[in-house]
């Protein structure tokens, strides 16, 4: 309520405050007086605090009362009686206003969710990148890894080897899956002659060693 240009707290927060400046002032005098009366400035200090902190105590318990007092009594406006502040307030805001507010705060309420849907796509996709760094790391170092065991071993067109084995390996495997089937079937399937495209360099015979060492970089 700023009818009287304050609110009543800040009006019952202002006497309590005023009384206690008063009070502290007083104490300070009564020290002065104290030491010119020639009481040691120690004994007149501790006293003074006894005398201080049994005021602020009664001060505390009956300003508390005062605030209840006044807020309940003096200004409390009873219901149903309005006063000019509160009809300005009133006439303030129409319907066509308090719509656009509730527009408004649907608006905010709506991006507010797309921020936080956008923000978990986010995390998922850090995530996913994170994984996908651990996973590149890896290649890299089987990569090094095979280099330099085919720079050790003498080892030429590297990736053509490579390029031979996995069309090699695919062609093994759906050769067997043709073989499984055709055993659940009953059948006896026919054998392909070739598998796999072969590279255009003759392939480097690799020992058993090396061989064991490849399939370990690779795996």
């Amino acid at each position: 309520m700023y009818y009287f240009g304050f609110t009543p707290v800040s009006f019952t927060d202002g006497v309590t405050n005023a009384i206690n400046d008063a009070v502290f002032e007083a104490i300070d005098e009564l020290l002065v007086v104290q030491l010119k009366r020639g009481v040691p400035k120690d004994v007149a200090v501790s006293d003074l605090k006894n005398v201080l902190a049994k005021l602020q105590s009664a001060i505390d318990r009956n300003f508390d009362l005062f605030e209840l007092y006044a807020l309940a009594n003096i200004f409390h406006i009873p219901e149903g009686v309005w006063i000019p502040t509160d009809k300005t307030a009133v006439n303030t805001y129409g319907r066509t206003e308090e719509q656009n507010i509730d527009d408004e705060v649907q608006r905010l309420k709506s991006a507010i969710k797309t921020e936080k849907m956008r923000q978990a796509v986010l995390e998922v996709e850090g995530i996913k990148l994170e994984e996908a760094k651990v996973t590149l790391t890896k290649l890299t170092q089987k990569i090094d890894a095979l280099t330099k065991l085919c720079v050790e071993n003498d080892v030429q067109n590297i990736g053509e080897h490579v390029a031979f084995v996995c069309e090699s390996a695919n062609e093994l495997q759906k050769e067997v899956g043709n073989l499984m089937a055709a055993r659940r079937a009953g059948l006896r399937p026919r054998a392909k002659k070739q598998a796999g495209v072969r590279p255009q360099h003759p392939v480097q015979a690799l020992s058993s060693k090396d061989v064991q060492t490849l399939a370990n970089v690779l795996g």
